[in-house]
């Protein structure tokens, strides 16, 4: 399993762009309830919102997964895509 959190429209275009294995089963995006010192989603009331989208897989594909994961972060590098994007192999809390 994968995690993908940031803003709305860079999860959406993360996801959207990354060729994933066959098997691979996207749940979300949903709303994600980063908190932290100043709150949930503290960035600005004028700030997109930030969501996560879960991307499951059996772990016999895990590798494929990591790398259809890395070379899609690798092109959002190239491009200089600027909402940072948070991607997680094996996140702890799936919630």
């Amino acid at each position: 399993m994968a995690a993908v959190t940031g803003p709305s429209t860079a999860v959406a275009e993360f996801v959207g762009s990354a060729v994933l294995p066959d098997r691979a089963e996207i749940l979300g995006p949903v709303p994600a309830d980063i908190g932290g010192p100043a709150g949930p989603n503290a960035a600005g009331p004028d700030s997109e919102p930030t969501e996560r989208a879960l991307i499951r897989i059996p772990r016999t594909d895990g590798l494929a997964l990591a790398r259809a994961l890395h070379t899609a972060q690798a092109a959002r590098s190239a491009r200089k895509d600027g909402a940072a994007l948070r991607v997680q192999l094996d996140p702890a809390e799936v919630a």
